[in-house]
């Protein structure tokens, strides 16, 4: 059989040319659009990764995400450390080692953190809003609204009522004065009259009793005199008994969070919100153990009264609070003795018998402030014990709900005795609240990453770990190149075809996720 030869014309010969390239031109363009996709992707997987890599005793303890930036080694921020990180998972994804052939291959050329915040950057203000964030969905408002109006009035009355120790010791030099000024009319009636003539004594404050058929004076009881030796024990020891055991933790940081220099990041957040704030007051509530309740964090075992007053010590701190309470509990009582008119005509009543004979309107009334300063001690060292206990008493007290007498003020100094509960009122709790809503939010935040790094430094494999390198959110950029694969099929014109570059940027922040 004759076999046919065949022929191809020039016309043809570019025809075919031209179609392949335009092909393989289209096949691929498609690719690098593909390519483009994936670059965005692991771009977005290499930073969530890395970020996975999260501090999981602080997630466990406190429900806070944070990430150390040098893994766990020594130093501080490094950001090499955490680059690297991200290229490994890059390059796994990017060119994976697998056998046959993978179109959308890329080659990794940058990837570089450029912004990067840490969680103790404008005074632990990051912490606070990631603390806030988590009890968004949990906190009513109305709850805020109460903790908002609670800690205003807290506030005001505060600022009314003035310094209990202070009107307790100018009730008492009220009395010496009065004592003295008796002392040296004494001696100028007894120059003035005989020897032998009877004095006679008509002070208001003094009371008779009869000795051996003659008349003998003593004088009134002065309670603030005892309120005052008894304010000079420990604070723990007047309200707290001494067979329940207190906790003797200390923070073993040597160099706090709170008190030394730190590292910045190079981004910021906006300000702390009233509504950011009052739900963090309630994170603090879930998240910090304080006395008489236990969430089980080694450490301070007071960890909520850490961050109100900032002591080495849990027993430190404890006092600290209870001194606050008092504070607190005293400007109210002061108010409720005040509204009391049976109250009040006591307060008078002990007052004209200690120096109402001296007449003198100053002496009396610095004489009335500090019973009055005396009285309302007494009652707020009961509202203590009422509170660390775990039961409620009224912010402001109506007659009913009051427990002390002005006259036998020293019966109530043993520390069984307690204020009566009222089912109305508030608890430890919610004191701890209004007391933390008093603190500046460099002293909140700050002092609750000291307890963070405390707990990391308690747990195996963290000792090195410091807050101020741990980031809560980054910007990375990145960049890849994509070579050639169908055009350059074509012999004469592969080197031709250009090298795509691709560039991307990657962003996580925790307080977003």
């Amino acid at each position: 059989m004759k076999k046919e030869e065949g022929s191809i014309t020039v016309f043809y010969s570019l025809t075919l040319l031209m179609t392949l390239v335009l092909f393989f031109t289209f096949l691929d363009t498609a690719r690098l659009v593909g390519q483009k996709i994936k670059s965005e992707v692991i771009s977005r997987e290499a930073v969530m990764s890395c970020f996975g890599e999260y501090l999981r005793p602080l997630w466990d303890t406190y429900g806070v995400l944070a990430l150390d930036s040098c893994y766990g080694g020594e130093g501080t921020v490094d950001l090499s450390l955490m680059e690297a990180v991200m290229g490994e998972y890059l390059e796994e994804n990017a060119n994976p080692c697998l056998a046959g052939e993978n179109y959308y291959r890329l080659g990794v050329k940058k990837c570089a953190i450029g912004e990067y915040g840490l969680i103790t950057d404008q005074g632990g203000l990051p912490f606070l809003k990631e603390a806030a964030l988590r009890q968004k969905e949990e906190l009513p408002q109305q709850a805020l609204d109460a903790l908002t109006k609670q800690k205003d009035q807290v506030e005001k009355d505060r600022e009314d009522t003035g310094n209990v120790d202070q009107m307790i010791e100018k009730g008492q030099k009220a009395v010496k004065q009065a004592k003295e000024e008796k002392e040296k009319q004494a001696e100028k009636e007894k120059r003035e009259k005989d020897a032998g003539k009877e004095k006679k004594k008509n002070s208001t404050g003094t009371r008779s009793r009869k000795k051996g058929g003659t008349t003998e004076e003593e004088p009134a009881e002065n309670p603030m005199d005892r309120v005052m030796d008894w304010k000079d024990s420990t604070i723990l020891s007047q309200v707290i008994p001494s067979e329940e055991t207190i906790s003797t933790e200390v923070l073993g940081l040597k160099e706090p969070v709170s008190k030394r220099p730190l590292a910045k990041g190079n981004t910021s957040e906006e300000g702390f919100s009233a509504v950011e704030r009052a739900l963090f007051t309630d994170y603090e509530m879930t998240h910090f153990q304080h006395y008489g309740r236990d969430f089980g964090h080694v450490g301070l075992q007071y960890e909520w009264e850490y961050v109100i007053c900032g002591k080495k010590s849990d027993k430190a701190n404890l006092a600290a609070v209870v001194e606050k309470l008092l504070v607190m509990r005293e400007a109210e009582n002061l108010i409720s003795l005040r509204r009391d008119p049976a109250k009040m005509a006591e307060v008078e009543s002990l007052a004209l018998a200690l120096v109402g004979w001296t007449g003198n309107s100053a002496i009396i009334e610095a004489t009335k402030a500090g019973l009055m300063a005396s009285w309302s001690y007494v009652e707020s060292v009961l509202d203590v014990r009422t509170l660390l206990s775990g039961k409620k008493v009224a912010l402001l007290k109506t007659p009913a709900q009051w427990t002390s007498q002005l006259l036998c003020l020293a019966n109530y100094f043993p520390v069984s005795v307690k204020a009566k509960e009222c089912s109305e009122g508030i608890d430890y709790e919610e004191y701890l609240c209004i007391m933390s809503a008093l603190q500046t939010q460099k002293s909140l935040g700050l002092r609750s990453l000291d307890l963070m790094e405390n707990v990391l430094h308690l747990q195996e494999g963290y000792k090195n770990v410091t807050m101020d390198r741990c980031v809560y959110r980054m910007k990375v950029q990145f960049a890849y190149e994509s070579q050639p694969i169908f055009y350059s099929q074509l012999s004469g014109i592969r080197n031709r075809f250009p090298i795509c570059h691709f560039k991307g940027i990657g962003q996580i922040n925790y307080l977003t996720t």
